[in-house]
């Protein structure tokens, strides 16, 4: 299915975390360890050379720990200042500046990471997401999803609280009964999920999946 993030959703995105880069660079070593975790996890799925996309990658945390982990990877980010710390981060790494909805990737992955990425897209949004994430797998890929325990189904422009200057996003909240029925409604195959709470107090809910 095809799909196009709205223009004005994707500029203010790409507005918002230019701004926030600095921050979320300043808050690398409260992230280290829980992106050590993950990356463990995941690496009980892929074989030590496989190939990673990360979608969203941010400051390239998620990237250092697959790259220490012995895992080719691309990261992806629509932000001009995320991409370029990243790649400081992690020189050598194909860090792309795109929309990953819009953004022509070659090949295939033997595994996606999408850490806190599916909640800043509208309903329809998700849909094209998870449908190019299965185009971009191998037949025996996985997907990592993370995203916060919502209490109630919602979405809307919100103001990112849990960071300074009251900038706006949008943001889809999700239950944890949502979240289980977006990937097996979709055909995918749970392999791990855990929960977390980072240290802003936030309550993330992460999983592991395969291609039903």
């Amino acid at each position: 299915m095809t799909y196009e993030i709205p223009p004005e959703l994707l500029a203010r995105h790409t507005e918002t975390y230019n701004t926030l880069a600095p921050e979320y660079e300043r808050r690398v070593p409260q992230k280290h360890a829980a992106a050590g975790e993950r990356v463990r996890r995941l690496g009980r799925f892929v074989a030590s050379n496989g190939s990673v996309l990360e979608v969203g990658c941010g400051v390239g945390l998620n990237l250092l720990w697959l790259v220490r982990q012995g895992f080719s990877c691309t990261g992806i980010d629509c932000s001009e200042e995320m991409v370029r710390l990243a790649r400081r981060r992690n020189p050598g790494v194909d860090v792309v500046l795109g929309d990953f909805l819009s953004y022509d990737l070659a090949g295939s992955f033997d595994a996606i990471v999408a850490d806190a990425v599916i909640h800043l897209f509208p309903e329809p949004g998700v849909r094209a997401f998870m449908v190019k994430c299965r185009g971009l797998l191998s037949p025996s890929g996985v997907l990592y999803l993370a995203t916060t325990v919502g209490t109630s189904s919602c979405a809307g422009w919100k103001v990112k609280s849990d960071f300074p200057g009251g900038l706006m996003r949008y943001r889809q909240e999700w239950t944890r009964q949502e979240f289980s029925a977006l990937l097996t409604n979709g055909g995918w195959s749970i392999l791990d999920y855990w929960e977390s709470v980072d240290a802003q107090g936030k309550h993330w809910m992460s999983v592991v999946a395969g291609l039903a």
